[in-house]
């Protein structure tokens, strides 16, 4: 009696390897969902640590602080910086400063940026994902290699009657209207399409990256 050869036939090998491949493909994607579900948990708590620490930083000073974690120091680390509002004194952790999804660790590397108050450039640690975030085009897909600012008291520039009072440079401005700070890393880094906001009242709303890119620090009327 002849015995049955041991093994697979081609046939059962190739629809064994077209199952594996079909898993694969349904798998896959939602194993990165939870990865960057779980990144931007983080970042949405490291914004809850700095709505604390700016709350501190308020209620000590009275007024809010020109910078979250501060202007690059030329031979300086981020975790070694001289002059910050928050850190270390309301801030213990320099990691609070850093979003998962921003893939610069160097806490030495720095970009310049365009000051919205003074209008002049200024030097930021890219290690710094909340005085400054990763840029979006009008359709909110990324710009490479391109930044913005994204925490500032005086957005505008100006002061008057008819200038926006959702600014941290007044006493007493809308908490559910003024904007801290944004994160855009989720969208270019992340593939994701929301953007987490970061209100004075403490509250972080997920919101479009094409929204955050037309409105900025005025989202809170276009939500």
């Amino acid at each position: 009696m002849r015995r049955k050869p041991m093994g697979f036939t081609l046939i059962e090998l190739l629809t064994v390897i077209a199952i594996i491949a079909i898993l694969a493909a349904i798998l896959f994607p939602v194993y990165s969902r939870v990865k960057e579900n779980s990144r931007k948990t983080t970042c949405i708590s490291n914004m809850h640590q700095i709505y604390l620490a700016v709350s501190m930083y308020h209620t000590d000073t009275s007024g809010y602080p020109d910078f979250l974690l501060a202007p690059y120091q030329a031979g300086i680390s981020a975790k070694d910086v001289k002059i910050s509002p928050l850190y270390p004194e309301y801030i213990k952790d320099i990691s609070f400063f850093h979003c998962p999804d921003n893939d610069v660790n160097d806490m030495n590397a720095n970009v310049t940026v365009n000051n919205l108050v003074t209008g002049k450039p200024t030097a930021y640690y890219l290690y710094d994902s909340y005085d400054i975030t990763s840029a979006l085009n009008a359709d909110g897909t990324p710009v490479s290699q391109a930044f913005i600012q994204t925490y500032s008291k005086d957005w505008t520039g100006v002061t008057g009657p008819q200038d926006a009072p959702n600014q941290m440079k007044y006493t007493n401005p809308p908490q559910d209207k003024t904007v801290i700070t944004w994160c855009n890393y989720h969208v270019s880094t992340g593939g994701e399409t929301l953007c987490p906001v970061l209100f004075l009242s403490g509250t972080v709303k997920n919101v479009g990256a094409k929204a955050m890119v037309q409105y900025g620090w005025q989202i809170a009327g276009h939500l």
